[in-house]
């Protein structure tokens, strides 16, 4: 890759090493806008090298269905800010991540740029939670263990494709620190939610190394490790945080959103993760008045946008499942191998964001940049003729 080349890509690889921190937003916006700029410009001069467009016909329900709810919104001025936010600019992230993702040496390039700004924040997080008595500092710069612990779920994909595909052993070797210090972040932040994630996104790599008919004793074993590293992880944030989930205040909370839902199961309140408290302040709990939001993604849609909402983004979800799944049965390994991180990203964001609604702002931004990278090359290495 020419240098003019390599340069144009340095606006979407600092896009992804500095959507984690906090107070980013004007120079995030200004990344995206070039990047989606370049994006378009590539587009336009390569038009024998446009990528298809997966899943357009729920990507468009998804859209359809998000919009007319500005319609009927409690707060409209509210709901067309998230839909700005969470609807267009996403968007714009994922279409021009798929045009830019044209090689193997581009997304290499990309994602060093994720692994930078991961090996950073990372650092930055886990020496203050040393300083701290081993106890996240909330009001640190490197941000709340929610928004963390979605961030190192949606990480670590990236991070497995640097450590299977990176073309030198050097960028390999750091990838594997990196998912190292993404478990050692997971435990720090005592995210419980964060575990059923990992393994999901454990689950995704099995099937692969199954579907390439490559697993042997040594990897069950290491299989049978993780899940043992995991379970007792899991539990000792239980233990730590003195909190079962039988004590959880969310349960009796999503009952009542449940059956405020079906009290108008076609419409909701509109767009926006904050519209509950807006439209139905009375399922905010009293003895809990953090949840003002359903802190699960898809009462979140259903609140907002009635059953339909839920039903367009499950089906999203589920067809970018699909696509990623599609390529575990490719003899070619490297699309193989970006099914499987397809799939754990798609896995581990929906799985962690069934306990706390992140799929939102940078953390929406970062899993729409990735979807996009692996779709763009899967389809470019799909449609170039076998060797």
């Amino acid at each position: 890759m020419n240098r003019v080349a390599a340069a144009a890509l340095l606006p979407f690889a600092l896009l992804l090493a500095v959507l984690p921190f906090p107070g980013t937003v004007a120079l995030r916006l200004l990344l995206l806008a070039t990047a989606a700029a370049l994006g378009l410009r590539l587009w336009l001069r390569l038009p024998h090298e446009r990528p298809a467009l997966p899943c357009k016909v729920t990507l468009a329900a998804w859209i359809a269905v998000c919009s007319a709810s500005l319609a009927y919104s409690t707060v409209p001025e509210y709901s067309f800010g998230e839909f700005k936010n969470e609807i267009g600019y996403t968007m714009l992230a994922f279409l021009s991540f798929l045009v830019v993702a044209r090689d193997r040496a581009t997304v290499e390039k990309l994602l060093l740029g994720l692994a930078a700004g991961f090996a950073v924040i990372g650092a930055w997080a886990i020496g203050t939670w040393l300083r701290h008595d081993f106890v996240w500092n909330e009001t640190a710069g490197h941000g709340g263990v929610a928004a963390f612990a979605t961030y190192i779920v949606t990480a670590v994909p990236a991070l497995f494709w640097l450590v299977r595909a990176a073309s030198r052993p050097a960028l390999r070797r750091f990838a594997r620190v990196l998912l190292a210090l993404a478990l050692v972040l997971a435990l720090a932040t005592l995210q419980r939610a964060v575990w059923p994630a990992l393994v999901a996104e454990g689950v995704a790599v099995v099937v692969w190394r199954f579907r390439l008919r490559r697993f042997g004793r040594r990897e069950l074993a290491l299989v049978a490790l993780a899940v043992v590293v995991a379970t007792a992880a899991f539990l000792a944030v239980i233990v730590q945080r003195d909190a079962g989930l039988a004590e959880d205040s969310r349960l009796p909370a999503w009952r009542n959103m449940v059956a405020k839902i079906a009290e108008h199961p076609v419409v909701g309140a509109g767009f926006g993760r904050f519209t509950m408290e807006d439209a139905y302040p009375e399922l905010v709990p009293k003895n809990n008045p953090l949840i003002t939001h359903p802190h699960n993604v898809f009462l979140t849609y259903a609140i907002g946008m009635g059953v339909p909402g839920a039903i367009v983004l499950a089906a999203l979800f589920l067809c970018l499942a699909l696509r990623f799944a599609a390529l575990l049965r490719h003899d070619d390994e490297n699309l193989a191998l970006l099914g499987a991180c397809g799939l754990m990203l798609v896995a581990g964001v929906v799985v962690r964001n069934q306990f706390n609604d992140m799929f939102v702002r940078d953390m929406a931004l970062l899993f729409w940049a990735l979807a996009g990278t692996f779709l763009g090359l899967s389809g470019r290495l799909a449609a170039r003729p076998p060797t």
